[in-house]
């Protein structure tokens, strides 16, 4: 799946809002669009491990 594409706010910009994000969970849900959007991760299970959640956590 191509998420760059799919994901249509930037890195820069859910970066932003993860910043602002008070609640832990969403905190954790932007990070991981993030890494997918910028490509450090490629599926949304790399992504949920590079921040350390597990499987059924994972959006």
């Amino acid at each position: 799946m191509n998420y760059t594409s799919l994901i249509t706010q930037s890195a820069e910009e859910l970066l932003q809002l993860e910043k602002q994000q008070p609640k832990a969970k969403l905190r954790d849900r932007l990070r991981l669009l993030r890494l997918l959007k910028d490509s450090s991760a490629k599926t949304q299970q790399q992504a949920g491990h590079l921040i350390d959640l597990r499987e059924r956590q994972n959006l």
